[in-house]
């Protein structure tokens, strides 16, 4: 599998694409030992990486090299380092809060297993259980008739967005009254609600997959997959990936939207995380992304985009 891997690497840093008046160039590719990779974040001079088969959350040097594995998830279901697909909590987003605080998400496809959330602050980790917030979200209107899938979070001036996968909605939350409605402390905050309309690849429409905000602009920074599947649980064939932008407006997402496919060969690209490395120029911004190879060993990507 690893030498497959590596002969495709170097067709896909051959290629760079464009869609509309954004563009992508893939830097350098590298296998990375986080299982499953489905989520990285990037706090001062270190990035943080979680798997959806995995109870660690994982620390990374500027090289991308492990040096710090902690437990915040029970790893008494592990399965030779990994657990099985029945047992994950099926970690999907992790977003910094500030510099002692960050997050996690499973994804809540499959109830009670997966609805899981992490709250890691000044080196301590506390998990909650997810089912009656992602109930309240089933329950809203825009999601009748479509599963429940959190594959993304992004977090922008107090305000925290969600993104579903499946049907592509974006759930914002002031950040303070979804932490006290996960304290107990007050009912469940109604959040607004941005549906969008992502393109297709062979008739099968992307799904948000990843996503974070830009720290001093309004723009939130996602990415979306197609995938072969009739449901949020199964895996399926991987089409492809793209990475897009959205503006905010009053904090609010809005219709403000540009993309771009990433570039692949002959191996498609099932992105499943974005984060910012750093921000070169006015909307020229280095970025690093993380793949999901189900079951396959994760790459990690390093690029730049323009928009």
């Amino acid at each position: 599998m690893r030498l497959k891997l590596i002969f495709f690497l170097s067709i896909i840093l051959l290629a760079s694409c464009k869609k509309q008046t954004m563009e992508i160039e893939i830097k350098n590719i590298r296998i990375i030992d986080v299982p499953s990779a489905s989520g990285i974040a990037k706090l001062g001079d270190s990035y943080y990486a979680i798997g959806d088969d995995s109870p660690y959350l994982f620390t990374l040097n500027t090289a991308f090299n492990i040096i710090k594995k902690q437990e915040i998830y029970p790893t008494d279901k592990l399965d030779f380092g990994t657990f099985r697909k029945k047992d994950k909590p099926d970690f999907e987003t992790i977003e910094i809060i500030s510099n002692t605080e960050m997050i996690v998400f499973g994804s809540g496809s499959k109830s009670p297993k997966r609805d899981v959330f992490i709250h890691l602050k000044n080196g301590k980790h506390k998990i909650h259980s997810m089912t009656p917030f992602y109930n309240e979200l089933k329950n809203l209107d825009a999601l009748q008739g479509y599963e429940l899938n959190i594959e993304g979070s992004a977090y922008h001036d107090g305000h925290l967005h969600l993104f579903n996968r499946g049907k592509n909605i974006i759930f914002t939350f002031f950040y303070s009254d979804l932490m006290a409605y996960f304290k107990n402390e007050n009912s469940f905050p109604q959040p607004k609600i941005t549906l969008y309309n992502l393109p297709k690849i062979n008739g099968i429409s992307y799904g948000f997959s990843g996503a974070t905000a830009f720290q001093y602009k309004p723009y939130l920074l996602f990415t979306a997959s197609g995938e072969n599947t009739k449901n949020a649980y199964d895996d399926g064939e991987i089409l492809g990936s793209i990475v897009g932008v959205i503006a905010l407006d009053e904090n609010k997402p809005s219709q403000n939207i540009q993309y771009v496919t990433i570039p692949n060969a002959e191996l498609p690209l099932k992105i499943e995380a974005v984060t910012i490395a750093n921000e070169i120029a006015d909307k020229q911004t280095k970025i690093i992304f993380v793949t999901d190879s189900d079951g396959g060993e994760s790459l990690l990507l390093n690029a730049v985009i323009k928009w």
